[in-house]
């Protein structure tokens, strides 16, 4: 870890000009007075800007309004980095330019006075979506000013400028809050979104189909318990499809008239064609009384 040394004005000139010279590294010229090299470029871009002057006490500068919101809009539409920018200003630091482009992207405005806590960040909040359709037409009809569309509704300027650009890319529908709900059951707004939900159901088709498969070939070997234990998502599916099937079956005989007549067979029968009496708890007293269990193996062939 580097040790922080209290350094002299004149020996900080010294490292940065021999820096700028290319005598010495900024690696090397930083683990030589125990700084990082973040503060030896600082220094650099300070003493380019103001020269000696940069290391001399000063008082806090202040920007007008219109410089803050110029400088924020030629870094997000201009392409150009945070250092250009700064130094393009005369800002001694691009941890300034960065404050700045938060409060211009947050709120929009830097001609209001302070928020709590001495910030000018206005929190966002809930809106419907009759709402959010109001706040863009409006937005839109008096020349897209999201700052003075914030103030008025009380929401965040980066509310404002989504909410139109999602406007004017999908309509009303691009309004819609979609938190919370499933790619796959989505309705699709532009190609794009249509693509990518299609994506999703073509991969849970997939994830599906091998899985079964899966199971298929476990059961095939005879480890059916250990197939269900495994994956108990397809016994559920299993189970899906077949009560699909039987609706599907019910709905085909639901036109037939169903016979609501019970089949009365003698013990014998009973005896000779129903494997499960045979596992009845009840068979000794069945067998003394005659009766063979009738009311446990009603239900397999009693009804038609």
């Amino acid at each position: 870890m580097l040790q922080k040394q209290k350094l002299s004005i004149e020996e900080k000139v010294k490292i940065v000009r021999e820096c700028l010279q290319g005598n010495i590294g900024i690696r090397e010229a930083a683990r030589s007075v125990g700084v990082t090299t973040s503060t030896i470029r600082q220094w650099m871009h300070n003493y380019e800007a103001d020269g000696v002057g940069a290391f001399l006490p000063h008082k806090n500068r202040i920007y007008s309004p219109d410089l803050k919101r110029q400088a924020a809009e030629d870094y997000l539409f201009g392409g150009e980095s945070l250092r250009k920018i700064a130094k393009k200003y005369g800002l001694r630091s691009k941890r300034q330019l960065s404050n700045w482009i938060r409060v211009y992207t947050a709120h929009g405005d830097f001609n209001s006075i302070k928020f709590s806590g001495g910030s000018y960040m206005k929190q966002g909040r809930e809106t419907t979506l009759e709402e959010r359709i109001q706040i863009v037409r409006e937005c839109i009809a008096c020349g897209k000013n999201y700052g003075e569309m914030a103030l008025k509704y009380q929401v965040s300027y980066q509310q404002v400028r989504t909410w139109t650009l999602r406007f004017e890319q999908m309509g009303e529908a691009g309004l819609e809050d979609r938190r919370g709900r499933r790619k796959k059951d989505q309705v699709p707004r532009t190609e794009l979104e249509q693509a990518q939900i299609e994506i999703e159901q073509l991969k849970h088709k997939m994830e599906l189909l091998t899985r079964c498969l899966i199971i298929y070939y476990e059961r095939k070997k005879g480890n059916k318990k250990d197939a269900y234990r495994r994956h108990p998502i397809h016994l559920i599916i299993l189970f899906k499809f077949k009560a699909v099937a039987e609706r599907r079956q019910w709905s085909s005989a639901a036109s037939k008239p169903r016979r609501k007549t019970r089949v009365k067979l003698c013990p014998h029968f009973w005896a000779a064609n129903v494997p499960s009496h045979q596992n009845c708890r009840l068979r000794s007293a069945s067998r003394s009384s005659g009766s063979f269990c009738r009311a446990r193996c009603r239900r397999t062939v009693g009804r038609k």
